[in-house]
């Protein structure tokens, strides 16, 4: 579904004359934008509640490494990927951790910061593309 969706856009986002899409058009297109900020809604469904968790905040990212998840509501919460150190704050806390003492998780953060860095050698490092 993911793939059809991004399918979907991408012939949505070329202009009528240009031509088709290719995974290198994408990765160098990706990484002409060294930097983004976009915001978010999040709804989280956990089988104990009746209703949905929801929360929105903002998405930054900053190439190559940096990625911060800010959760604005219900509750503050910052979470801060920088290289291989990731923060967490939430209710006057802060915790951190180095990526490398949770290696379950390093190829879902590499796939997601090169994906958005435009840098298909890391990417390639993770997935085979195809």
């Amino acid at each position: 579904m993911r793939r059809a969706l991004l399918a979907v856009l991408l012939v949505l986002a070329q202009p009528a004359q240009a031509e088709p899409w290719s995974l290198a058009g994408l990765m160098a297109a990706l990484a002409q934008h060294r930097q983004g900020t976009a915001t978010f809604e999040e709804k989280k469904f956990i089988s104990v509640l009746d209703q949905p968790v929801q929360s929105s905040g903002e998405l930054r990212f900053v190439a190559p490494d940096h990625l911060e998840k800010i959760t604005l509501k219900p509750h503050a919460e910052a979470l801060v990927l920088d290289g291989d150190r990731l923060t967490l704050e939430r209710r006057g806390r802060k915790k951190v951790v180095a990526l490398a003492d949770y290696p379950e998780i390093a190829g879902m953060i590499e796939s997601i910061r090169a994906t958005l860095a435009g840098d298909r050698k890391a990417l390639e490092r993770v997935y085979h593309l195809a």
